[in-house]
């Protein structure tokens, strides 16, 4: 009986035992054979297990790498703060069909519905976005209930105060130090955000109030968003349990709000229903992944600096489908509300 190798592509290596009547091919997988020499014994070689396989729940763990794709934290927060500003204008448009509370089960099911194959089975996960879904929530809805009464312009930099709320929540929650800087910061967007909300000499409504109080749960989501993503195998797995999660607040909240049922209710035209498609799957679904993606690696200081072209973008987006603009108190005011957050973002010494 007589052995001999020889070798393929790079992952495999095939042997042959030669018989006088019968030829065998057996595939050896991933062998590192250096030689082997004609002998009368029967075929050996050094075999290396091969690594494990993955479960199919690990190789879902990352949309992106599942793919073979590679995303930076800092572009996959661009796209989603790009995103994110298209969204105001948009859920403005829609609300003069549909209901905040309609409008939010509708996108966040349709969202969950997208990430279902990534569904995790770990407990870290569900644990870690049974905090978040609810400061979401909380978010999505009091911008919604706040574009009511408020223009998209106006919310897009309201809300954005979230950023400069992260180091003051990180500060009273956490214990970290707060610089000056950040505290300078932050009276001048305090500064900026009277000046906008009476640009063109028009008071404060509820509208603004509310996109205020979203400012505050979105801020709350971005400080436990970095801690949770440290804690959980996947930012796929944990967003798809987190847009599920969500989606049961929205149908809660429907139900308490007086619809009286779980059952979304379905845009009533074309346009209504490309905006929610939209809302769902660009602005929530895949935004929230993003984000989860970006801060896995990134702190939430570092983050904002990036959030801080949210309301630049909502503002363009406002303009060209609303026809919206700001005075030029409004304009003054956003460009504080936007410098004092790139101000405490580029500190160095902006929290510890």
């Amino acid at each position: 009986m007589v052995a001999y190798a020889i070798r393929g592509d790079p992952q495999s290596t095939w042997g042959f035992v030669l018989h006088p009547k019968l030829t065998r091919i057996k595939p050896r997988v991933r062998l590192s054979i250096c030689c082997l020499e004609k002998d009368n014994s029967p075929f050996v070689a050094p075999v290396h297990n091969p690594p494990s396989q993955p479960s199919s729940a690990e190789h879902n763990a990352d949309l992106f790498h599942a793919r073979g794709l590679e995303v930076s934290p800092g572009v996959a927060l661009h796209l989603a703060t790009l995103l994110w500003g298209s969204q105001h204008a948009v859920i403005k448009n829609l609300l003069s069909d549909m209901t905040a509370d309609q409008v939010n089960l509708d996108r966040f099911l349709l969202a969950a519905l997208v990430f279902t194959p990534f569904l995790p089975r770990e407990r870290s996960s569900w644990s870690a976005a049974a905090e978040l879904s609810f400061w979401m929530f909380l978010g999505y809805a009091f911008q919604s209930i706040g574009l009511l009464t408020t223009t998209a312009s106006r919310s897009c930099f309201l809300l954005y105060l979230n950023v400069k709320l992260v180091p003051l929540l990180a500060r009273v929650l956490e214990g970290r130090a707060i610089s000056s800087t950040t505290w300078t910061s932050a009276g001048i967007a305090a500064v900026g955000t009277l000046l906008l909300a009476f640009d063109g000499g028009q008071l404060p409504n509820a509208g603004d109030g509310w996109s205020l109080l979203a400012a505050s749960a979105s801020a709350m989501f971005i400080l436990r968003l970095s801690r949770a993503t440290q804690r959980v195998p996947s930012p796929a797995r944990l967003n798809a349990a987190l847009l599920w999660l969500v989606t049961a607040w929205n149908a809660l909240w429907g139900v308490l709000t007086g619809a009286g049922t779980l059952t979304p209710a379905p845009p009533s035209s074309a346009s209504s229903w490309a905006s929610v498609l939209y809302l769902a799957v660009a602005t929530t679904a895949l935004s929230s992944f993003l984000q989860s993606v970006g801060q896995r690696s990134m702190s939430p200081e570092r983050a904002a600096l990036i959030y801080a072209l949210d309301p630049v973008y909502g503002a363009v987006f406002a303009y060209f489908l609303l026809g919206e603009n700001l005075g030029p108190q409004g304009v003054l005011g956003a460009f504080l509300i936007s410098g004092a957050a790139v101000l405490s973002a580029i500190s160095p010494n902006h929290t510890s």
